[in-house]
């Protein structure tokens, strides 16, 4: 659930199975952070079970990014 992931702390949904790399992410989701785990899950967070390779082109994640805020605001 994406719902208000601004401002959520990374791996804080119950009973929603993350894998250790990633409950062992500090910080909260923010532009930045997401930049970077849209850009290369498995590069911030080593031994994440997220099987999604990524999405290289910086414009995609920019929009990606701006729906979520957008989409998922409180």
């Amino acid at each position: 659930n994406l719902w208000c992931l601004f401002g959520r702390k990374v791996a804080s949904k119950a009973d929603f199975p993350y894998s250790d790399a990633l409950k062992a992410q500090p910080g909260a989701w923010d532009a930045a952070r997401l930049d970077a785990w849209i850009s290369d899950p498995r590069k911030v967070a080593p031994g994440t079970k997220m099987s999604f390779a990524g999405v290289p082109d910086a414009k995609d994640r920019i929009d990606v990014i701006a729906h979520l805020k957008t989409a998922t605001s409180k």
